[in-house]
């Protein structure tokens, strides 16, 4: 189940990270590393936080 999870989930992300990163680059006037670098630190903070979350004691 998982190994079919994952590649449907980057297939589905990949048109939405292509258009932000044409509007980045085309609205903000960013290079495509400045903008690649964008797009990826929110995937990692957006990645991130719910494992972080994990470690809270439960009240």
């Amino acid at each position: 189940m998982m190994s079919l999870t994952l590649p449907c989930l980057a297939l589905l992300a990949q048109p939405i990270v292509q258009s932000t990163l044409a509007k980045l680059m085309k609205g903000e006037g960013m290079s495509f590393d400045e903008a690649y670098g964008h797009v990826l630190g929110t995937l990692c903070v957006s990645t991130l936080t719910p494992i972080l979350f994990s470690f809270l004691p439960i009240k």
